[in-house]
């Protein structure tokens, strides 16, 4: 699912998505099935715009490998083939992403802050990212 919004920055294309609603090891054909729908919808919606790619990816891009070396890999490739900054990419024990248009957040600053550590209200951590423009 993706929209357009209208920020103080300009337009962003947001993409909230899951990735495997049951992860990979729960059931792996449903993962690479939405996978792969998910990168055919990147290629189609992607291509010269800002974008927001969010939600539960369940692919950890730092530390322990999950769910693979192989989806490690691929979900690199399209944060550097649509020039994302990975700034929720190096939170520990993390398959939530936040992966933004580098050129979207340029001369801006950039601010992560995780909750839910210690995972009382979901099995998995929350992240959030703050965007603040440049001060002029």
């Amino acid at each position: 699912m993706a929209i357009e919004l209208e920020t103080p920055l300009g337009n962003l294309t947001v993409y909230g998505t899951i990735i495997g609603v049951f992860g990979y090891s729960g059931k792996k054909d449903r993962f690479i099935k939405d996978y792969n729908d998910q990168k055919n919808d990147f290629n189609r919606i992607f291509t010269n715009r800002n974008v927001c790619l969010v939600g539960d990816l369940n692919i950890s891009l730092s530390g322990w490998i999950y769910p693979s070396r192989e989806y490690r890999e691929k979900l690199n490739a399209i944060i550097e083939e649509f020039d994302l900054d990975n700034s929720t990419g190096n939170l520990g024990d993390n398959i939530d992403h936040i992966l933004i248009s580098k050129k979207f957040i340029e001369g801006g600053e950039v601010e992560v802050e995780e909750f839910n550590v210690d995972k009382k209200l979901s099995d998995h951590i929350g992240v959030c990212l703050t965007v603040k423009e440049e001060s002029k």
